[in-house]
């Protein structure tokens, strides 16, 4: 049972996703730089848990560099972003390891 949303209903989800990612739905359509706020954005929402404070500053002025300025991101902006990725893989990895420990300590108990 597909429903199908009306084009209003899609004007309103677009400019509510746009309010939450702290964009203009307008750029959505008309920034020279979308596809690196999209990349920005991905990252934001699926790695700020676990980004450090100076990791976060690093984001906050590539943001700033590619949405208020409408640079495009550079080949070492892109390199740091996949370092800050990387990295924070890594600790989550070893975060889920330790869990782990944890758990199979209480279940030797």
């Amino acid at each position: 049972m597909s429903e199908r949303l009306s084009k209003s209903e899609i004007q309103h989800l677009t400019n509510y996703w746009c309010r939450t990612k702290g964009i203009h739905s307008r750029d959505l359509t008309d920034h020279p730089q979308v596809n690196d706020l999209v990349l920005l954005i991905a990252i934001r929402d699926n790695l700020w848990q676990d980004i450090t404070a100076t990791e976060q500053g690093v984001w906050s002025a590539y943001w700033g560099w590619t949405y208020t300025k409408a640079h495009s991101l550079k080949s070492k902006h892109l390199a740091k972003l996949e370092n800050i990725t990387k990295s924070v893989i890594f600790r989550q990895s070893q975060k889920q390891l330790a869990r782990e420990k944890i758990r199979q300590l209480r279940e030797s108990k």
